[in-house]
């Protein structure tokens, strides 16, 4: 779900009740509150993350998805990394292996 801002008009897609326009104010840090209405609908907390995209006039808001930094070391392995050649090796040898059948 994400909220579509377009010039004055906030249009909230994927959402089934309409709530179509709801004015607020930027500060002069380039701060806003995304109303409240909004936040429920969308099951936005506090400190959550949210991601910003441009597309032609329209500034889009979404709930932003984990970070490749913010994964780095969730998965572990017994195997240690043999860094970007041995990496390449061993996909290399899956594929010939793959291949032979």
């Amino acid at each position: 779900m994400s909220l579509v801002f377009v010039r004055n008009t906030v249009n909230v897609r994927s959402i089934t009740k309409s709530l179509t326009m709801t004015l607020a104010t930027i500060t002069s840090k380039g701060q806003t509150t995304i109303p409240k209405e909004f936040r429920d609908r969308l099951n936005l907390r506090s400190n959550e993350r949210i991601a910003f995209e441009l597309r032609g006039e329209e500034l889009v808001i979404r709930r932003a998805g984990a970070s490749i930094d913010e994964l780095a070391g969730s998965l572990s392995t017994p195997v240690a990394f043999g860094g970007k050649k041995a990496e390449r090796a061993a996909v290399a040898a899956q594929l010939a292996k793959r291949h032979k059948r």
